[in-house]
């Protein structure tokens, strides 16, 4: 039941993670698509936990591997918006936006919610390996 549950929250983060660089038009300049970083940083945090806590490893790793190409495209445009891109200029992929207000306060929960998948996914790793050290101890 843990790997369904953590399966489900974390292709939802991982939908809702990439769609929010790639379904917006910045109108006037506001890249509303981009406040879904807290809802997408919970699903992660959620669905990890849920995964390792009642998985093994290759569960933890078939279930993880498409979320985790999304959360590559989240987490290097998420570098390019940490580093200065203003957000319409990642989201529509042309260059000449100005940077809105909330940029560095967008930047930091991006930068927490792809930490938080990859995290998540090594915290998940590392339980499934120690799952497998506990039994052959005990074997």
């Amino acid at each position: 039941m843990g790997a369904l549950l953590g399966a489900v929250l974390l292709w939802l983060g991982a939908g809702l993670g990439a769609l929010a660089f790639m379904a917006e038009t910045c109108t006037g300049n506001s890249p509303d698509s981009l406040a879904v970083a807290p809802l997408v940083l919970v699903l992660n945090l959620l669905g990890f936990a849920a995964l390792g806590w009642s998985s093994r490893l290759w569960v933890v790793g078939l279930v993880a591997a498409v979320p985790a190409l999304a959360a590559l495209h989240y987490s290097f445009q998420t570098v390019m918006l940490a580093g200065g891109v203003p957000a319409c200029d990642l989201i529509t992929g042309e260059s000449g936006w100005e940077q809105t207000p909330d940029h560095a306060g967008l930047a930091m929960l991006w930068v927490a919610t792809a930490l938080s998948f990859w995290l998540g996914l090594a915290g998940a790793l590392w339980r499934g390996t120690r799952r497998r050290a506990d039994k052959d101890i005990l074997t």
